[in-house]
């Protein structure tokens, strides 16, 4: 956004009106990033001249002599004895000479195109170089330049100067204030990509935006601590501890308790944990406040740091007994005080925090255990971070009371870290739990299969996550062994996941069986298997054709779960049930709320980017592209499961083919190729396989991919309606490429077979969704072309196209309709469906169809772009005598086109064309079709 108005900014410059704009932002923020972007794409000059501090004073126009520096340098001369440079540093200048010399420079620099001229860190600038930008902005009339007043606005609140000047300056007409602020997650994840050469992790991108709050500066320098190991760079540091080196010990202290606290806290909580009374507390408050170092929020009058770095940096300076006495503080005021916890939920971990922090390890690890479960229903990645702890001092701080919560907690633990995508370390919990149960001797005869089979169904859950499909294939049909006879309430999850996993290796019966099994056996309190349940229920439901009841067990499974994490597993379900009923905007309103909650909680590795790729799916089906396009970009830079990632470049893939970008597209396929895919996801890739081939016109590989598909090594296929649409569609394609080299096809034959697949196709369940009514209309209507073009037939998949909200469809069935229309006579049809599809495919920017609707207009000779039709009066044609042929003729005469050329634009003879133009004449009463332009020319013009 801001980018973009920069470049607005300079096109209007580039025009001979200049334009103003003052930049704000704190150091690192990315200023002179931004002019330096924007002088690149708008091919402009940028001159940065740069006021300098050295030793708290400014250097005197310190800008103005690196503008002439500059200047000197592009125009490859050195400085003369009498220039610009003498007159400024002479002894008798006068403030006046100062003031215009830089407009004379400004006017030198601007001669040649458009510039960008920047006055950087104006809040160390001296009083006259503020004279000289102000007098620029207040006296700039046709120079092609972009004026621009980089400072911080920290630096200018502090000083009543400043801020007057900017407050002048922000009211002159023309002067546009910008203040940029931290980079959004999505640039954020692009830009930490770029430096590390690789996506980061979730994890580490949620510390970036915490510690660094989007600023691209600090960012940088947290990456390089990353890498090398360290919390900070030196060079942060410094640049952050110089204004808290500034205060008094008493601010100082008072800066480390609110960093040890690690969030707002109000004034009371404060005056609790530091040794001051209330007026000194307050006084040194007020100084790190006018140091801009803390910040009141508006709302709740709690303090907080402006910057999170700078809370590191106020906590690294307090000594080590300071910390620990700190926290002890800190646990006895929310001991005593309750209220004074940040949250309900999680009061329980802040305080088992401030224990471990103040070095009483007992402690902490008694308050982990509430702080875990008061986490584990709303919050299941800080509930994670708690059970990580927890199992790191069990050793030394265990009980024996405790023992019995061993296993149960590595499995907690190994469960949540499945749903962050953590599966390697959810495999090690497992296998750590099932080992601490053999030592102990919990799997006995009597109940050695009930614990195994469970245990089976999460090792085999956790192996599918990492892409060991064969071993996860292994692991569930043991545990569906195991627990076959089983039939009490503890094996209803075990059952439910069972069914999620038979799922994704579509043995659709046998996951059918599971979950009505876990929803017979799970209490009536047990909401995460009742909601596992339904989930496949739902799914398997609208697989079979019904859809209302199938999204309806979905819904209900969203509202049946409890934990957060398990609810964001029912949406993702629930979002791939609405794709498969064709409810494409259902898809992306869900799916978007869903993606944007799991990233919220720590998910967006595996639901988040899930639910990414099934809003991206449907964005590109719904013809919003650009949209799609932005989900994408958020979604790649996150490092996601294999399985997430799948429907994500699948999206990406099939938005490439369509765009023309085949080497993008082909890159991703080979990607997706790439990843260990279970029989559900080998689906998902085949039908991307499929789109992008019909769109690079590989007919033979796309109607592979629709085969193997269609008879899958194991499972039962999916996309059924959609593969055999594709393959029918490519085997029209390739028959006609054989006639054109007059091989031998028989069509009629051809023709039966293919309409027989269609008909076995529509027999699917799913094909009564919108999208798959879609699909086989086309293929349909592409038949026909075989034996003899039908008009109706592609009238018809237009239709289905449009109800199922595809405008990429619909203009591809245009494009043909008109090529149908034009060879059967219909001119007026072929025109208005060509034109149609025409738009279309610019507005989406579709190229492989732009180039298959420019090959029909060429042969059948329709101009895409419709007359520009002269304005006439009614009682014009009336008083002249014209028909409304006559006139449309009589317009085209004037733009100078022959008979032969009147009769191919409005798809007539010449002859006829030719009486046209006689009539004309006859009834304007002039001889000449000069003299007949001429009027037209002045009654309708």
């Amino acid at each position: 956004m801001e980018l973009s108005a920069l470049e607005r900014a300079l096109g209007r410059a580039a025009t001979g009106e200049p334009a103003v704009m003052l930049l704000s932002g704190e150091a690192g923020i990315g200023k002179s990033t931004l002019l330096s972007e924007a002088a690149r794409r708008t091919n402009s000059d940028l001159y940065v001249a740069s006021c300098i501090q050295i030793g708290g004073a400014s250097i005197p126009l310190a800008p103005v002599v690196d503008l002439i520096r500059q200047i000197d340098r592009r125009a490859g001369r050195s400085p003369t004895v009498g220039s610009v440079r003498d007159l400024m540093i002479s002894e008798s200048s006068r403030h006046w000479d100062l003031v215009l010399l830089g407009l004379d420079l400004v006017a030198e620099l601007s001669s040649e195109g458009a510039a960008i001229v920047a006055f950087d860190d104006l809040h160390w600038g001296d009083q006259g170089t503020w004279d000289v930008f102000e007098y620029l902005a207040r006296n700039l009339v046709e120079e092609r330049v972009l004026l621009v007043g980089a400072f911080r606005p920290g630096e200018v609140r502090r000083d009543p100067r400043l801020r007057r000047r900017v407050a002048e300056l922000a009211r002159v007409s023309g002067v546009e204030h910008m203040v940029l602020g931290g980079l959004d997650r999505a640039s954020l994840t692009l830009h930490a990509a770029a430096i590390l050469g690789m996506p980061a992790s979730p994890t580490l991108m949620d510390e970036l935006l915490r510690r660094g709050e989007g600023n691209p500066f600090f960012t940088e320098e947290l990456l390089a601590a990353y890498v090398a190991g360290d919390p900070i760079t030196v060079s942060l540091s410094d640049l952050l501890v110089q204004d808290i080196e500034a205060l008094g010990s008493t601010a100082r202290f008072l800066l480390a308790a609110l960093a040890a606290v690690g969030r707002d806290a109000d004034a009371e909580l404060l005056q609790r944990v530091v040794p001051f009374d209330e007026s000194t507390s307050e006084a040194a408050m007020r100084s790190a406040m006018e140091a801009r170092i803390v910040v009141v929020d508006p709302i709740t009058d709690a303090y907080r740091f402006r910057h999170p770095l700078l809370s590191e940096v106020a906590y690294a300076a307090a000594l080590p007994s300071e910390r620990r006495r700190l926290h002890r503080a800190i646990v006895s005021a929310l001991d005593a005080e309750p209220r004074f916890a940040l949250t309900t939920t999680d009061a329980a971990g802040e305080r088992a925090f401030h224990l471990d922090r103040a070095g009483d390890e007992a402690g902490a690890f008694r308050a982990l255990f509430d702080a875990v479960d008061a986490a584990a229903v709303a919050a299941p990645a800080t509930c994670r971070d708690h059970l990580d702890r927890l199992l790191e001092l069990w050793d030394r701080n265990a009980t024996t009371e405790d023992a019995s919560q061993l296993i149960p907690r590595l499995w907690q633990a190994a469960d949540l870290a499945n749903a962050q995508g953590d599966n390697a370390r959810a495999l090690a919990l497992g296998q750590q739990a099932i080992s601490a149960a053999t030592a102990r001797d919990e799997h006995t005869t009597h109940d050695g299969g009930l614990e195994r089979g469970s245990d089976h169904e999460r090792l085999g859950r956790y192996l599918w996550g990492l892409g060991r499909m064969d071993e996860s294939a292994a692991m569930y049909d043991n545990a569906a062994s195991l627990l076959e006879n089983e039939e009490g309430a503890e094996t209803a999850w075990a059952c439910a996941g069972l069914a999620q996993g038979l799922l994704m290796f579509t043995h659709f019966d046998r996951a059918e069986l599971w979950a009505r099994r876990a929803l017979d056996r799970a209490d009536v309190d047990d909401f995460e298997s009742r909601s596992a349940g339904k989930s496949v229920l739902g799914v398997l439901e609208v697989m079979n054709g019904s859809f209302d009841v199938g999204l309806a067990w979905c819904q209900e499974a969203v509202n049946t779960s409890d934990a957060l994490h398990r609810r964001s597993l029912a949406t993702a379900y629930r979002a791939v049930a609405t794709l498969i009923a064709g409810q494409m905007s259902d898809v992306v309103t869900l799916a978007l709320d869903g993606a944007s909650v799991a990233q919220r909680t720590g998910l967006e590795s595996t639901y988040g980017v899930a639910l990414a790729g099934s809003a991206s799916q449907a964005l590109v089906r719904l013809g919003r592209w650009d949209e799609a396009n932005l989900v994408l970009s958020d979604a790649a830079g996150v490092q996601s499961t294999t399985i997430g990632a799948i429907g994500v470049e699948s999206a990406a893939a099939v938005l490439a083919a369509r765009r023309g970008d085949d080497e993008r597209a082909n890159t991703l396929l080979e990607r997706l190729f790439a990843h260990p895919a279970d029989p559900w996801h080998q689906a998902t890739i085949a039908a991307t396989t499929v789109a992008v081939r019909l769109e690079q016109r590989r007919w033979t590989d796309a109607m592979a991919a629709a085969a193997s598909a269609l008879h899958p090594a194991e499972g039962s296929p999916r996309f059924v309606p959609q593969f055999v649409s594709g393959s029918v569609i490519a085997a029209v394609e390739l028959a006609l490429d054989a006639l054109a080299r007059q091989e031998a096809v028989e069509l009629q034959a051809l023709a039966t077979d293919l309409r027989r697949q269609l008909d076995a196709a529509a027999d699917d369940p799913t094909a009564r969704s919108p999208t798959m009514v879609a699909e086989l209309a086309l293929a349909d209507a592409a038949i026909t072309r075989l034996t003899g073009s039908d008009q109706d037939a592609f009238k018809r998949a237009v239709a289905a196209a449009e109800n199922a909200g595809d405008p990429w469809m619909a203009a591809t069935a245009l494009a043909q309709q008109a090529a149908t229309a034009a060879a059967s006579g219909d001119a007026a049809g072929a025109v208005e469906s060509l034109r149609a599809a025409h738009a279309t495919a610019v507005q989406l920017r579709a190229a492989p169809l732009l180039a298959e609707i420019a090959a029909i207009a060429t042969r059948t000779r329709i101009s895409l772009e419709a007359p520009v039709a002269p304005v006439r009066e009614k009682h014009d044609l009336l008083r002249l005598g014209l028909t409304s042929r006559e006139a449309e003729v009589l317009g085209l005469v004037a733009l100078g086109l022959t008979n032969g050329e009147i009769g191919t634009r409005l798809f007539v003879s010449r002859k006829t064309a030719s009486v046209h133009v006689s009539n004309i004449l006859r009834k304007l009463g002039v001889t000449s079709r000069i003299e007949a332009a001429a009027i037209q020319q002045r009654l309708w013009t």
